[in-house]
């Protein structure tokens, strides 16, 4: 009796394997023919976690890895339907005045807060920028009021019709919030990023905004310099995120230890540090996206 009933059991695990062998066949197939959870680099979306931060305001924190999973990299995607939220520009003490300086994303946030009467639901780094003298490297709109104008680089910015938009070049007279960015990263639906050297291939921790099909915007943090938890993303592998994520055009923000990410989750009133700053806190920078 007990020789049939493990050989009995031993054909009911075989089959049960058998069936979660194909399932996860499939399941890869499928996933792999998408676009939710592996890029053309051979990263795979371990886990996804979503998260409501405010109507219209949505994170999902993923944690990816290699195929030889090796190579783990810890982000987050914060997408913004502009139809119930906005993004503005932040920047010290919110002044608009070219006074430069410096100061952390929560502190901006705070003061964007009190100067325009606005809850900060989502907060990030913005461009790069003067170490010493806190001038943003780019454009910086805020409020329709021109702060700094630097023409030739890429920038994003919220038009006065409450869209947005990613250019290249000069102001063109009808953005109510901007701020520069670097390397674009996609254009028309398609990777921008071109190059191989150590520009293009190291890992760092990085910040990004993209923008999708349907006008949403997409903004992306990945922590870096971390290693095993989280070793950061190279330019590609962050183009390669932000298709995935359906943008159609993105630009890279400043990175390294600049990158910070604060969230004001439901039902609560406080803005958190999300992410993990390689500088083992946040650092004083010069200007901030601000949901």
């Amino acid at each position: 009796m007990n020789t049939k009933v493990s050989a009995l059991r031993r054909i009911v695990i075989s089959a049960l394997s058998a069936v979660f062998v194909i399932a996860l066949v499939l399941a890869l197939t499928l996933s792999g023919a998408g676009s939710a959870a592996r890029a053309d680099s051979g990263r795979y979306d371990v886990t996804s976690t979503v998260r409501n931060i405010s109507p219209g305001v949505n994170e999902t924190e993923y944690y990816t890895n290699t195929t030889a999973n090796d190579d783990q990299v810890v982000s987050y995607a914060i997408t913004v339907d502009l139809s119930q939220s906005t993004i503005i520009a932040g920047y010290k003490d919110y002044d608009t005045s070219g006074s430069w300086g410096m100061q952390t994303v929560r502190e901006q946030a705070a003061a964007a807060e009190s100067a325009r009467g606005v809850n900060v639901v989502a907060a990030v780094n913005g461009d790069f920028y003067n170490m010493g003298t806190g001038q943003p490297t780019g454009v910086l709109v805020m409020n329709g009021q021109v702060v700094n104008n630097a023409a030739g680089r890429n920038y994003f910015a919220i038009l006065k019709d409450g869209t947005a938009v990613i250019r290249t070049g000069s102001l063109q007279g009808d953005e109510a919030e901007a701020i520069g960015g670097a390397l674009m990263l996609i254009s028309d639906g398609e990777i921008a990023v071109v190059g191989n050297d150590s520009y293009y291939t190291t890992k760092q921790p990085r910040t990004a905004v993209g923008i999708t099909a349907d006008g949403q915007v997409v903004i992306v943090v990945a922590d870096g310099r971390q290693a095993p938890t989280s070793s950061g993303y190279t330019y590609i592998e962050l183009a390669e995120k932000m298709l995935e994520l359906g943008c159609v055009d993105a630009i890279n923000l400043d990175g390294g230890g600049s990158t910070t990410y604060l969230a004001q989750y439901s039902c609560t009133d406080e803005l958190v540090l999300a992410n993990t700053p390689s500088d083992g806190q946040e650092r004083s920078v010069s200007s901030s996206l601000l949901v």
